[in-house]
């Protein structure tokens, strides 16, 4: 993975700790196409950097992208206000946070420097899908001039 740019390596890196999401049937990058709830396996969890602003800090230069997570899940036909699905949507906010906050979070190793959270949104588009919608802001550095490592030397 050496040969991905630093950005590349946390992206995947952070798909591979939330495919440890038991909870979690399916998790993607986002492909930027529509997705089809009836054939994927819910619950479904989408992520993506939404914007990226660059910024020189001696040596490295600092990425911050707003990371987007968006989870689709069933709302059971029994679920009365949609209690079950606010439920479960915040167990699996909770894992989530657990991955990016937690003492397991590998992203500092790969040029993480702060993550900083920000909204939480449930959505009920209909009434049989429900979307949990977490929203960080992640700032990451790597080398000035060389986007493949964070080594300065």
């Amino acid at each position: 993975m050496a040969d991905s740019p630093i950005k590349t390596q946390i992206m995947v890196a952070l798909g591979e700790a939330l495919e440890a999401i038991t909870e979690l049937k399916t998790v993607n990058r986002f492909k930027g196409k529509p997705i089809d709830l009836d054939v994927v396996p819910l619950p479904a969890l989408y992520f993506y950097d939404d914007n990226e602003s660059r910024v020189r800090n001696n040596r490295l230069q600092n990425g911050v992208i707003n990371l987007v997570m968006a989870v689709f899940m069933p709302i059971p036909v029994d679920d009365l206000g949609s209690q079950k699905f606010s439920d479960d949507a915040d167990i699996i906010q909770a894992k989530v946070h657990g991955i990016l906050f937690g003492s397991e979070n590998l992203l500092p190793s790969l040029g993480v420097i702060m993550i900083q959270e920000e909204q939480v949104n449930k959505d009920y588009p209909n009434d049989e899908y429900g979307i949990l919608i977490i929203q960080n802001t992640l700032t990451y550095a790597h080398k000035f001039g060389d986007a493949f490592t964070t080594n300065t030397d």
